[in-house]
């Protein structure tokens, strides 16, 4: 790396922040500073993920961009980048400068969401990304050497509160030391928090109705009206409204939402702003389908989601049910072609003819799938079942088959199921991942066909062919929110926590109102040590779902990793009490005890059903890490314990014990265990809190 490339600025920011980064990035370049400024946040991979943090890596200055875009986006990539410029900072030395942190907007900096090592050092405000040239200069003056200052915490700073200096608040990037009289440093504190209020209030008046930007390349897809006379029918409205949404996720560098929170909306009268928000979206799609018989009307409509006025309005399609998915790919097509930008790529197509019975019972099965409760995993995969008899032809039920099977296989209070698919000698399994390659074989253009692949090949332990199989659906649907959340799963059970949290988040990010993506993700966050942001995530997986037991032991789970025991019981005798009145679903008892048996107390047995002896959480609470070493074998292995078995503290006391370690040689797991626990030494867990 040469001096000069050395001397270069990285600019950081969320995607709703683009025009912002972009007006900074122009005004440096224009002073002549050199400015990595990457605008391929939707793009990843491998080969761009080491790009970007080899830019962190060499960089001169990081300047994150901070807004209330980056306050309300609580995962994204840019959080990983600054992640990484704060951790840069500990190898620095003292007098370097490095962190310059801008803020766009009226965010005050105490509440900014952003790692501790931001708040050492002196922020710049620029509404807006506005020009300056005295930021400009400052820059120079500190990419040349011509002053000092650390990117590490200072104790003056520690409280958020700026030294006194009489530059002008937007050169204000990274200070120096400046002396001055006590009473004129009070004064001039003064002079400026009066200055900043007013601008702060200005700012608020201008602003407090305008939502924050998003990029122009995203769209969500709403539920569409069932106008058909048999109310029963809706399932089929959901499923149109669905393949529009998989046709234009097929659209690279298009940013589409899941339908599992897009689908949030129905029924509610929410303003196309408010969904936009919470979706972060420019624009919406809803419409219409009316079924009678064997014909079918549907009309769409593309919205501004800023303002809900229509930017296109498609005619009424009135076709055969055996003419429906050439409807869908035109209405598809004519949709992105009204979206702005400069998107020159065509949308996906279906590859063969279904018969509409077929599909009427796949559109079904998916709506099954997606509620992830045993119950309704065996009717998704019964009715998926049925479409396969009807057209034995039609690959994507093939694919929903083993969809429900693998996520049967996920649930921990469905044993039978675990059972089955944990047994490598299981004609079950070979019957799984029989029907996953039959799936690829009749629609190989397919995502939902790969993405199953993957899955069922992650079931039975098969990591490359898994991974093959879910970035090619990746590739084919960037937008598939469940195979970014099925290759979280697979990277963490590698040992590859840094990959897996990106996959978590980018899942996340595409599918924000589902509470089962939340507690997920929550899951990773706390096993990688980051317990905090577990227990945000699972307070918001409760929020969407305040019946689902999972998002319940998760907070409890979090709270418990924070040594907050006392409101780990209250929290799990709250969600006991409204089970009374609302059964909580996909019941899952382990945390709820663990919580009881930390704090001492004997847990409320008439409320809680029995857990299994052999529950090691359980087991690891009530310090019997004798039993865990004795009860431990190969056939007790789910895949839902192998990332515990890598990264939690459950079994920190036998990770050195010869049988532990035998039982990982005998999985595979050897190491994939090394990465976890080289990557726990990196980064070290969040200390508990008493709070």
């Amino acid at each position: 790396m040469s001096a000069e490339s050395r001397r270069a600025v990285f600019l950081s920011y969320a995607s709703q922040d683009a025009e912002a980064a972009r007006r900074i990035c122009d005004a440096l370049r224009t002073a002549g500073v050199e400015v990595w400024f990457d605008q391929s946040e939707l793009r990843g991979g491998d080969a761009w993920d080491a790009k970007i943090r080899g830019q962190i890596a060499s960089c001169a200055l990081f300047v994150p961009v901070i807004s209330a875009a980056t306050q309300a986006r609580r995962e994204g990539y840019f959080r990983i980048e600054w992640r990484l410029a704060a951790q840069r900072t500990h190898a620095i030395a003292e007098g370097t400068p490095f962190l310059m942190p801008v803020l766009i907007d009226d965010t005050r900096e105490p509440a900014a969401l952003v790692p501790a090592e931001f708040r050492g050092v002196q922020w710049t405000r620029l509404p807006e990304g506005e020009k300056s040239a005295a930021f400009c200069e400052r820059v120079k003056h500190l990419l040349h050497g011509s002053e000092m200052e650390s990117g590490r915490p200072r104790p003056a700073e520690r409280d958020g509160v700026y030294p006194p200096s009489a530059a002008p608040e937007a050169t204000r990037g990274v200070a120096s030391p400046v002396k001055t009289k006590p009473r004129r440093a009070w004064l001039m504190l003064a002079a400026v928090a009066l200055v900043a209020l007013c601008f702060a209030g200005w700012r608020w008046s201008q602003s407090r109705h305008a939502s924050a930007p998003v990029p122009d390349n995203s769209v969500a897809v709403l539920a569409f009206t069932n106008l058909s006379a048999d109310k029963s029918n809706e399932y089929f409205s959901d499923g149109i409204s669905e393949e529009i949404c998989r046709l234009l996720g097929s659209v690279p560098g298009l940013r589409v939402p899941s339908t599992a929170s897009s689908f949030t909306f129905k029924g509610h009268p929410v303003p196309p702003a408010e969904m936009g928000r919470q979706l972060s979206v420019a624009y919406l799609v809803d419409g219409s389908v009316q079924k009678d018989g064997d014909r079918v009307r549907i009309r769409a409509r593309l919205l501004h989601a800023r303002d809900g006025l229509p930017l296109w309005t498609s005619e009424n399609y009135d076709r055969a049910l055996t003419d429906l998915f050439k409807v869908q790919d035109e209405i598809a097509g004519l949709i992105v072609r009204q979206l702005r930008g400069n998107l020159r790529y065509a949308v996906g197509t279906h590859s063969a003819q279904v018969r509409p019975e077929a599909f009427q019972l796949y559109l079904q099965g998916r709506q099954a799938w997606s509620l992830r409760g045993i119950i309704s995993q065996k009717k998704a995969g019964e009715l998926f079942a049925a479409a396969i008899e009807l057209d034995p032809k039609f690959g994507r039920a093939y694919a929903g088959l083993v969809d429900a099977r693998t996520t049967a296989s996920l649930n921990l209070a469905n044993v039978n199921q675990r059972q089955l698919m944990a047994d490598r000698g299981s004609p079950y399994r070979k019957e799984t991942t029989a029907l996953a390659e039959t799936a690829v074989r009749l629609d190989p253009n397919s995502a939902e066909t790969h993405a199953a692949r993957g899955g069922a090949y992650r079931a039975v332990w098969d990591f490359l062919a898994a991974e093959a199989s879910l970035r090619t659906a990746l590739r084919l649907n960037p937008s598939y929110a469940h195979a970014h959340y099925s290759l979280g799963i697979l990277l963490m059970n590698q040992g590859r926590m840094d990959e897996g949290l990106q996959s978590f988040a980018r899942g996340t990010d595409l599918d924000p109102l589902s509470s089962r993506m939340q507690d997920f993700y929550s899951r990773a966050l706390r096993l990688a040590g980051r317990t905090s942001l577990a227990l945000e995530r699972a307070e918001q997986a409760i929020k969407l779902d305040p019946d689902s037991a999972l998002a319940h032991g998760m907070k409890i789970s979090a709270l418990l990793a924070l040594d907050r025991v006392e409101d780990a019981v209250t929290a799990a005798r709250e969600a006991l009490e409204r089970d009374k009145a609302t059964p909580l679903r996909s019941f899952e008892p382990a945390a709820f005890v663990v919580a009881y048996v930390r704090a001492g107390r004997k847990p409320p047995t008439d409320l809680l059903p029995e857990v299994e002896s052999n529950n090691y959480d359980v087991m690891a609470a009530g310090g019997r890490h004798a039993e865990i070493l004795a009860t431990l074998h190969e056939d007790k292995v789910y895949q839902t314990l192998i990332p515990h078995l890598l990264y939690s503290t459950t079994f920190d006391l036998v990770r050195r014990e010869p049988k532990f370690t035998e039982l990982l040689a005998k999985l595979g797991l050897s190491e994939a265990h090394a990465r976890a626990q080289a990557w726990r030494a990196a980064h070290p867990a969040e200390k508990p809190t008493s709070k």
